[in-house]
């Protein structure tokens, strides 16, 4: 299902903190530099503020992007003491000291092949950050990790290291390293345990389970998630939704209809002000979900002999079908591009599971090839109706689809499926392939798919997180509460802990 809204690294008062430590003068208070009369401080050798990075952070997070090419250290920024004076006095003991917090900064040594230092850069958390969200934002994920990874190594007091944790999730994911995305998000988890950034960091968790097609683990992440107190509505809907999904790829139609529709009721009783629009995300994928439970529960039935058996799965099955069209339609109504594309792809496939139904109803075992022939021509021509509105679905699905602009996995599809579905329909001998499969119990999952093809047509979409904008560099509009648990770049309260 959708990302979460962006983590933001706070702005204003930079913190003080301990990295400054990292830098040895003696007489020199860790994360701060004592001032004192004239002639009492020695001057700090640079032999002194260079020094290798430091090793005790977890070597996880360390980066291939700091190798021996790479000199690296922290200094203080000298600039941070400008416009501080002191008073001369003839007695230096009884000079007051003055204490100044001042921020790191990465000095990053380039070097040639022998070693030689060709060149010197300086760089603060802040550059480091605007350089990270720029390669996001133009899609180089790998860049972004890399300077994801120093601010990481060596700025982790400051508030761009959580964001850079999630962020790094966030960008091994578009990469679809799921098990190294799911690694950072844990360490949020770890870090700030009790704040909203760690409830986003578990979303993306189940995300990443559900790429992986672990939805035991997703069920397992949402049940968690739903036991964390001070959750936001949309935290609720969007934890409903995503838990109806696992049940519904569990087989578990039951529970996933329960879930869909809680997501559905808590928007509708909740506040006008709080409620989300119909066409956000998650409800519309709840909504989109409950199409596909009754969806399912009218594929299980099957059309078996005696005919006055078949008479009452056939209306059954009818009902079903009335159920989920309806859902289907309700999802496209609500206005949500994507989901309306899912939903016009699956009413047309359940137009095509009808035909196939049918198609595969049970006959009497006494049938000679020549009554199976006339039985299968006759039944054809009176179900080819519902192939044609099957096609007709797909056909406009790829129309709407071009008009709004989307290019996702359920697009893809029914193109797919159309082109299939046209070669059949105008194909005696694939339609007499399949006929054959049929009377020899073997129903085959897609009519018409050439003998090569292997294709599964309920194959979860690679795209259920179909919001793939990364983060703007400055931009200062507050997360809508449809967004997705996208990166973060924005202040945000509860970053660092």
């Amino acid at each position: 299902m959708s990302a979460r809204a962006p983590h933001r690294a706070p702005s204003g008062k930079a913190l003080s903190n301990r990295l400054a430590g990292s830098v040895w003068a003696p007489g020199v208070a860790p994360g701060r530099l004592r001032r004192q009369g004239s002639g009492t401080n020695p001057q700090m050798p640079m032999s002194k503020i260079l020094r290798a990075p430091d090793d005790t952070r977890p070597r996880s997070l360390m980066n291939a992007a700091t190798t021996s090419h790479l000199i690296v250290a922290l200094v203080l920024l000298t600039s941070a003491c400008s416009g501080v004076t002191t008073r001369p006095d003839s007695n230096p003991a009884n000079t007051p000291s003055e204490e100044v917090a001042m921020d790191p900064m990465l000095i990053k040594a380039n070097t040639d092949d022998k070693g030689d230092v060709q060149s010197v850069e300086a760089l603060d958390s802040s550059t480091l950050w605007k350089d990270a969200t720029r390669a996001v934002k133009r899609g180089q994920h790998t860049k972004a990790i890399d300077t994801y990874a120093l601010l990481i190594q060596h700025f982790p007091d400051t508030q761009y290291f959580i964001p850079s944790l999630y962020n790094t999730g966030w960008a091994y994911e578009r990469l679809e390293q799921w098990d190294k995305a799911m690694g950072y998000y844990t360490k949020v988890i770890e870090e700030v345990p009790g704040k909203p950034s760690a409830t986003d960091a578990m979303y993306r968790m189940a995300e990443c389970h559900a790429r992986l097609g672990h939805w035991q683990e997703v069920a397992g992440t949402i049940d968690a998630i739903m036991g964390r107190s001070n959750l936001s509505l949309y935290d609720r809907i969007e934890a409903h939704a995503r838990l109806g999904t696992a049940r519904l790829e569990l087989g578990q139609l039951s529970e996933a209809e329960q879930a869909y529709n809680k997501a559905i009721r808590l928007n509708a009783r909740a506040p006008l002000e709080l409620a989300v629009p119909v066409h956000s995300h998650f409800i519309a994928a709840s909504q989109f979900g409950l199409s596909r439970v009754y969806h399912e529960l009218f594929r299980k039935i099957k059309l078996s002999l005696p005919v006055e058996r078949m008479e009452t799965d056939l209306e059954d099955k009818a009902q079903l079908f009335k159920q989920a069209q309806s859902r289907y339609l309700r999802t496209i109504r609500a206005g949500n591009p994507h989901w309306a594309s899912a939903s016009r792809y699956y009413l047309a496939k359940m137009y095509e599971d009808f035909y196939t139904d049918i198609l595969a109803a049970e006959i009497p075992d006494d049938l000679n090839d020549e009554e199976a022939a006339f039985y299968f021509d006759e039944l054809r021509n009176k179900i080819r109706p519902l192939m044609e509105q099957a096609m007709r679905f797909y056909e406009k699905t790829i129309i709407l689809s071009e008009r709004d602009g989307v290019d996702n996995d359920f697009t893809r599809r029914t193109q797919a499926s159309l082109d299939r579905l046209k070669r059949y329909l105008n194909d005696n001998d694939l339609q007499a392939r399949d006929e054959e499969m049929i009377r020899s119990g073997k129903v085959p999952s897609v009519l018409g798919e050439p003998p090569a093809a292997k294709h599964n047509p309920d194959a979860r979409p690679k795209d259920i997180d179909d919001d793939n904008a990364g983060p703007g560099e400055d931009d200062p509009s507050a997360p809508s509460p449809d967004t997705l648990r996208r990166p973060v770049h924005q202040e945000r309260h509860d970053i660092t802990g």
